[in-house]
């Protein structure tokens, strides 16, 4: 049996509300090989093209897209359809950037989840798409677990 069907038959015989309910799909995660200056960001974040997203600055929370001319970012997430960015400052200047895109495929499974968020941020409902994979051996054979969280976008009947 296929531990995402044995999953689903623990959540009903248990009859939780607490065990998500879980698509099959595929996540291909891609960290930079080394660690990028504001510059090459920019050009990673043109060549990606997002329809939307958020950036945190030294002094604020913006849910629209990045202004480069700044140079106090801290983090943000993008995405189009299928695919999303991810950029973190890791020391000054140098960003960690990691882009995500879902395949066809069964090794992984997702959960989408809603957010509420605060009123300064513009936006009212955030969706993340949390992603989980089951190890085919060892201790934690079977057992689905969560492994990345992947930003989606802003609900748009907001």
């Amino acid at each position: 049996m296929k531990t995402i069907e044995h999953f689903k038959q623990l959540k009903a015989s248990l009859g939780l509300s607490v065990i998500p309910d879980l698509a099959l799909s595929n996540l291909k995660v891609i960290s930079s090989p080394k660690l990028l200056n504001l510059e090459e960001v920019k050009q990673q974040f043109d060549l990606f093209d997002p329809d939307s997203g958020w950036v945190l600055y030294r002094d604020s929370l913006r849910t629209e897209m990045v202004d480069f001319s700044r140079h106090d970012i801290i983090e943000g997430e993008w995405s189009k359809p299928g695919h999303s960015l991810r950029i973190r400052l890791v020391s000054p200047n140098q960003y960690h950037l990691t882009q995500c895109a879902e395949q066809p495929g069964e090794a992984h499974a997702y959960q989408d989840i809603k957010i509420c968020l605060q009123p300064i941020s513009g936006r009212k409902v955030a969706t993340y798409r949390v992603w989980w994979h089951s190890d085919s051996k060892g201790p934690r054979q079977s057992r689905w677990e969560p492994f990345y969280q992947q930003f989606i976008g802003f609900d748009l009947g907001e």
